[in-house]
């Protein structure tokens, strides 16, 4: 189950800020992605997948764990740090 607290901000209202500051609980749906796709590679993959964001012009793509985190990924796709997004479908 997905909780939204009031004080969350949706991935909209992240890029519409004048100057975009790190928040932890930014909601990212599905709309919100320029591509999405499966993540493959290992016996851990059940319920992982890409996704590739917009922001500001530059394309950044992160990992979306089972337990709807969203990590940043190193050159092998690999996750390497939790991202201040959170997945809500």
């Amino acid at each position: 189950m997905n909780f939204i607290k009031k004080q969350d901000l949706t991935f909209q209202e992240y890029l519409n800020q004048t100057d975009i500051q790190r928040r932890s609980g930014v909601i990212v749906r599905e709309t919100d992605c320029a591509r999405k796709f499966s993540f493959h590679g290992s016996k851990f993959a059940a319920g992982k997948f890409y996704i590739t964001l917009d922001i500001n012009g530059n394309e950044i793509t992160y990992l979306v764990h089972k337990n709807n985190s969203i990590y940043t990924i190193d050159t092998d796709g690999n996750s390497v740090a939790l991202s201040c997004f959170r997945w809500v479908d």
